[in-house]
């Protein structure tokens, strides 16, 4: 008898909120919507409802997109999945809180001051993850975002920036590469810290800029990499004892090697150069025209040193031992066991006793050559071959 009182009330308060004029929402289930090539992303978010998933296929999407909704836009592969904004504006807008934007590479912006690869505003708790940010105005642009994420995205090539903060307070910034900018990050006007740790600033004219003074550059143990960073780690702990002097600010726990692999950019494409050393490593290079990968070591005096560098075959063009030449200092590493590869990457490893030295590894692949006994009857074959040709050439004009 009671529970039939208490299904008689509820329906009577579900009667009398109707009567009322009160509108009742039940919440539908997030649903996933597909992107193909040749269909429109924004056209997807338009159609979508909070809590949606935009899941778009691998394929070039020439378009501006606005992510006006707490939605996760998702690529299939950042590699493969490209959003080109054609240099008319910021290719990806978000206004909306609670959205995530992951998967893309993200290229193509426009020429003005807000023309990023990636453009938030006004938003809280956004996550702008695993994606490719280059050839914008600026990789990625915060205005008057907080408590937001941008992790684990490569940041490169483009013309000014790869972050900027505007306004912008409690945000994390972790794991990303951000590489060859005029500044890798400038950070401005934050009430409350945003925090920088296991990135790696990787060739910037300036690596970072921090007008807002209370700028955190570690997680309390561990800061960033800094390819303009040379100095020693006596411990072992991977982090230099010294601090890394950033414009406007400082690194207390800076990283000697990177957490991610060097980006070398190639005819447009960026091929990861894999480092592990205990030496502080720093100036990473790359020269097409002399097929080498370059970069200093700097260890203390009397230790022993070791490099292992994983270098994608495609990048360097050979996959024979013999077509590797590494010197540290000008000269040969202490020990160097013969190279190996997998079908894709060979991996170098060296030791070498420490100090501050240059390292060269340099690919001297030839062209093969093919064995005088092949040479010669090959020979012997195109002269008989010609010289049949010009006979019949001869017996076909004649009249």
């Amino acid at each position: 008898m009671h529970k039939k009182n208490v299904l008689l009330a509820f329906v009577s308060a579900l009667l009398l909120l109707v009567m009322l004029g009160t509108r009742i929402t039940i919440p539908a289930s997030a649903s996933t919507i597909d992107v193909h090539p040749g269909g429109s992303i924004q056209a997807a978010i338009n159609s979508a409802q909070p809590g949606d998933t935009i899941f778009v296929h691998e394929g070039t999407y020439y378009e501006l997109v606005k992510v006006n909704k707490t939605v996760s836009l998702v690529g299939e592969d950042r590699i493969t999945t490209i959003v080109d904004g054609e240099e008319t504006g910021p290719v990806i807008k978000v206004t909306a809180d609670n959205a995530n934007v992951t998967g893309f590479t993200i290229q193509n912006a426009g020429s003005t001051s807000s023309d990023s690869g990636v453009l938030v505003g006004k938003s809280e708790n956004v996550t702008i993850h695993n994606n490719i940010m280059k050839d914008n105005y600026q990789g990625i642009f915060l205005q008057g975002v907080n408590d937001s994420n941008i992790i684990n995205n490569i940041i490169i090539d483009n013309y000014v920036f790869g972050i900027q903060f505007s306004n912008s307070s409690n945000n994390k910034v972790v794991g990303n590469t951000i590489a060859y900018h005029t500044t890798g990050a400038q950070i401005t006007e934050s009430t409350v810290p945003n925090t920088f740790h296991h990135n790696n600033f990787i060739n910037n004219t300036y690596q970072a800029k921090a007008y807002a003074a209370h700028t955190r550059w570690d997680n309390g143990t561990e800061g960033n990499y800094g390819s303009d960073y040379t100095g020693v780690d006596t411990d072992g702990d991977g982090v230099g004892n010294t601090q890394h002097l950033i414009d406007l600010g400082k690194d207390v726990y800076p990283l000697i090697v990177p957490t991610r692999p060097f980006p070398v950019v190639l005819d447009d494409i960026i091929y990861p150069v894999a480092l592990l050393s205990n030496s502080t490593v720093s100036r990473f290079y790359f020269s097409k025209p002399l097929k080498r990968i370059g970069f200093n070591v700097t260890g203390s005096s009397g230790t022993l040193g070791f490099c292992n560098v994983t270098v994608p075959l495609t990048l360097m063009w050979c996959d024979r031992p013999e077509e590797w030449q590494v010197t540290v200092g000008g000269n040969s590493p202490t020990y160097f066991p013969t190279p190996t590869n997998n079908g894709t990457h060979t991996f170098l490893y060296f030791t070498y006793n420490q100090s501050t030295q240059n390292v060269k590894i340099t690919s001297i692949y030839v062209a093969p050559e093919f064995p005088a006994a092949i040479v010669l009857p090959l020979f012997i074959i195109v002269t008989l071959v010609a010289v049949t040709l010009r006979k019949e050439k001869k017996r076909t004009f004649k009249f």
